[in-house]
């Protein structure tokens, strides 16, 4: 996936900066309750990287590609996460690895319906023995 690859069906948004608001913390277990997100925002401070997870109301997304100037949106922060360089280059390493086997998994799909084997016949999971992919920076 490149850097600059928009989502599909979606319009680029003109979005100029975020106003954010902090969402008071409530506890709940992933397992039962994941955490929604639709947007991350990153900064260094001295040797450190914040990461502000929450979410960008889908209001704020509808008015942005039509703004005749870029607009500050609305983003609520729902967890502040607080990490090394070293931590959040792994993070990367792995989101990309996820995106990698998830975009092989697509192709598999594809294949197999052009071939007109059933579905079932193939992984949804990339092969384990694509060993660690390179990152496309």
């Amino acid at each position: 996936m490149a850097d600059d690859e928009a989502v599909p069906g979606q319009k680029k948004a003109r979005i100029r900066g975020f106003k954010k608001r902090i969402i008071p913390y409530e506890q709940s277990d992933p397992a039962t309750e994941p955490l929604f997100i639709n947007y991350v925002h990153g900064a260094f401070v001295g040797r450190s990287a914040y990461l502000d997870v929450g979410l960008i109301p889908i209001d704020e997304f509808e008015r942005a590609p039509d703004a005749p100037e870029p607009i500050t949106v609305d983003f609520a922060v729902l967890t502040r996460l607080v990490m090394s360089k070293g931590t959040l280059i792994l993070i990367r390493d792995q989101i990309n690895d996820l995106l990698t086997r998830g975009e092989i998994a697509s192709v598999i799909r594809r294949v197999s319906s052009t071939l007109r084997h059933p579905a079932w016949e193939f992984s949804d999971v990339a092969p384990l023995s694509l060993g660690r992919v390179a990152p496309a920076y």
